[in-house]
C-alpha cells in the first residue's frame, strides 16, 4: 500500500473516516453538512454518529463521505 492508500475494514470504519476528517482538517459536523448540501440530503450529525457507533452506514453514505473527503473506493481481488 502506498502512503496515501488505507485498508478498509468493518470494525474500523469509524476510526477510518474519523482520522481522514481530521487530515483534511474537518470535523465530523462540517462533512456532515457538506454531504447533506451536496446530496440533497437533511440527516443529522447525531444520526451519522448513531450509524458509525452501530457499524450501520451503508454503502452509499460511506461512499459520499469519501467523495466529501477527496477519496475513492476501490475494490480489488485480495492476493492470497
Amino acid at each position: 500500500m502506498s502512503e496515501n492508500e488505507y485498508k478498509l475494514k468493518i470494525k474500523e470504519l469509524k476510526n477510518l473516516i474519523k482520522s481522514l476528517t481530521a487530515i483534511n482538517g474537518l470535523d465530523l459536523i462540517k462533512v456532515k453538512n457538506k454531504v447533506n448540501q451536496k446530496y440533497n440530503r437533511n440527516d443529522s450529525i447525531h444520526n451519522l454518529r448513531r450509524k458509525l457507533n452501530e457499524e450501520k452506514l451503508q454503502v452509499s453514505e460511506m461512499l459520499e463521505i469519501f467523495d466529501i473527503l477527496g477519496y475513492e473506493v476501490i475494490i480489488k481481488e485480495k492476493n492470497y
